[in-house]
């Protein structure tokens, strides 16, 4: 009796609650598990939506990217057909005031003789060559200088043809500015541009200006011609038809 009631009370207290126990236990180790499972699922959570946050931030970088790609593209295809749309300007030889003439000018150097050409053209104002001049002469030692005398061949070229009236022009700057500023500063050609000035002044109305060589086509072909010169050769009214074409190319469009 005792013993069953002990082994009914070690069965209703001892097993019962060792049952309940160990299901306690066991509830609360599942339960411990499911602990898990929230923290599995709270990761999953947490570095699911960190990786997409990342990719979706990556991806919108890659897309911005891209864009500014594109603006770029687009920035230097424009920036190139302007180029194209903007050539640049040409220069070329413009005719005289009316009334006037224009004397080109322009020299050459011929290093291997050691000598130069001096090319001289004279147009009007349809730009009908009046007269043209080709000579040789020994090299002076300095461009500058050969310039300056190129500029007092042609103001004694139209002197020599009876001309009153006369602008002169020629593609070097230095000697363009000490005509316009009568500076006779340079002392390799200062008593070279006084001279020139001095026959310049002896016409009723004469003018200086400077191109670019585009504009003074003529006058160096005359010049490199001068290399055949002996040592000189005029033409009255026309060129040599060797750089007739670049006379032609000078016309005034009208």
């Amino acid at each position: 009796m005792g013993d069953e009631s002990l082994r009914d009370g070690g069965t209703a207290i001892g097993d019962e609650s060792l049952r309940d126990g160990g299901t306690a236990r066991d509830e609360s180790l599942r339960d411990g598990g499911g602990e898990d499972e929230s923290f599995r699922d709270g990761g999953t959570a947490i570095g699911d939506e960190s990786f997409r946050d990342d990719h979706l931030e990556l991806a919108t970088g890659i897309e911005y990217f891209g864009t500014a790609r594109v603006f770029l593209s687009d920035f230097q295809s424009k920036s190139q057909m302007q180029k194209v749309q903007q050539p640049k300007r040409s220069i070329k030889w413009r005719p005289p005031r009316y009334g006037m003439y224009k004397t080109n000018y322009d020299g050459a150097v011929f290093a291997e003789s050691e000598e130069a050409g001096i090319g001289v053209i004279i147009r009007d104002v349809k730009g009908l060559v009046i007269a043209a001049l080709a000579e040789k002469i020994p090299y002076p030692g300095s461009v500058e200088v050969l310039e300056a005398l190129v500029a007092r061949r042609a103001a004694r070229f139209v002197v020599e043809l009876g001309l009153n009236d006369s602008e002169f022009e020629g593609d070097s700057e230095v000697v363009w500015r000490a005509l316009r500023t009568a500076d006779g500063a340079h002392s390799s050609m200062g008593e070279i541009i006084k001279d020139t000035l001095s026959i310049m002044g002896s016409l009723r109305t004469f003018s200086c200006s400077h191109t670019r060589r585009q504009g003074n086509c003529a006058a160096h072909a005359l010049a490199k011609r001068a290399i055949i010169s002996f040592p000189l050769l005029v033409w009255m009214e026309h060129v040599p038809t060797d750089i007739s074409h670049v006379v032609i190319s000078d016309f005034p469009v009208t």
